[in-house]
Parts: structure tokens; sequence; C-alpha cells
């Protein structure tokens, strides 16, 4: 099974990376899309409630991403929220129905919560070898961000598994700076040594949040 746009009598397949995604669903006889407009941004969103998973390919950007329900209790993520949608355009507003309660909500980009329960934004990376397996000393990193939007310790979490082993390390922290704290870019450094590395970045504070750019820099060893 596979996810297809049609422009006219034309079918081009949808990312690669995803259909594999989609491929692996056990089933896909409960699944149900729903389009989704939020202030211009085109979704569609693919509900798989026997996978309990929620998909959503955003079609100008043509982008996929996953949105999930995280219980900050056990760490556990099911799928998003809502089940349904309605795009009310004379109101400048979408709505969706909670699969839960059967509350309807409404969706905004300036809400960094799903009906007060946290959004744990994350985004792991695939595996990066620099163009080569030798091992590398990892120098640095320098994360570019949104920062200084919000009050408390907004936070973001970073850590890393190496050589695709199942331990990630320990997470670094960094700090997301209150309002007016205006310095974007935060560096880590000292993060040892891998021949290919996976990285994770975390965020579940209630602040805008955004990963704009990352670099790394990495000293290959000779062989």
């Amino acid at each position: 099974d596979k996810m297809l746009a049609l422009n006219g009598n034309t079918a081009t397949f949808l990312d690669d990376a995803f259909n594999r995604e989609i491929y692996r669903f056990g089933s896909l006889t409960d699944a149900f899309l729903v389009p989704l407009e939020m202030e211009g941004r085109g979704m569609l969103m693919l509900v798989s409630p026997s996978e309990d998973r929620t998909l959503v390919y955003d079609y100008r950007a043509k982008q996929w991403s996953e949105f999930t329900n995280w219980n900050q209790d056990s760490g556990v993520r099911t799928r998003w929220l809502a089940n349904c949608g309605c795009n009310a355009g004379s109101w400048g507003k979408t709505f969706v129905g909670d699969r839960a309660s059967g509350k309807i909500y409404y969706l905004s980009s300036d809400v960094y919560q799903d009906n007060m329960v946290p959004i744990h934004f994350s985004k792991v990376t695939g595996h990066i070898d620099h163009g080569t397996t030798r091992k590398k000393n990892s120098v640095s990193l320098r994360i570019k961000l949104i920062r200084g939007e919000g009050s408390g310790t907004p936070t973001l979490a970073v850590r890393w598994r190496n050589n695709n082993s199942d331990d990630w390390s320990t997470p670094r922290t960094i700090n997301l700076g209150i309002t007016g704290d205006r310095n974007v870019i935060k560096n880590l450094h000292a993060l040892g040594q891998y021949n290919t590395r996976q990285w994770e970045f975390t965020c579940s504070s209630n602040v805008p949040f955004s990963l704009i750019d990352i670099e790394e820099d990495v000293e290959v060893e000779d062989v």
C-alpha cells in the first residue's frame, strides 16, 4: 500500500521513506484520510486506529511528519487525539474532534499544548557518517533555534546513539531562554567518538519552538 498524488491524469508516489513506513502497517482496512488546513498549511492526516498512529503529509511543503499524543507519566506515544476534522473557511479556523472525549478543538500555531497536555516534539536523524565510516571525534554541535519566547526554564534535550547501538547517551540540555534572550545559536562540545551516529532532539516545553539549522564539526581519525 502506498500514498499517491494525482495531478490530472498523472499519479506520483509520495515520499518513499513514509511509503515504506505505511507498507509496514499490519493492515490499512480501518485507516482513513482527513484533509486539514492550518494557517496556510494544507495537510492530509492518515489515521490508522489498528496501528495506533497518525501520519501527516503537508502537501504544499511536501513534508511528512507523525502526530502523536504523549503520556508524560509513562513516556508512551499513541496516535494523535484528533480523529476527524472540519475546515471552516468563513471563520478562518479548522476544528478537530477528540477521539477519546468527543470534545471539539480548533488548530492554532500559537498554542503549544494539546488540551493542556504537553506536545512532545522529537526529531531523530538518519545514521550520519560525514561521507566516511572511519572513526570521528565530534568536536562541537552548533544549533540555531528559536529562543527567548517563554517563561520558566524551557529546554531542548539532545542525545545520540553510535553505530546503530540500542543504547542512547545521557541527554545534554539546552536552555531555550526566557523572554528577551535573543541568542539563537547554542553550542555543545566534546561529544565523543563514532563511526556512524543518530541524533535525537526533543522538546516538550510550552513555548514556540523551531530547529532552524544544525552543524557539526568533526575530526576524522587517520587510518
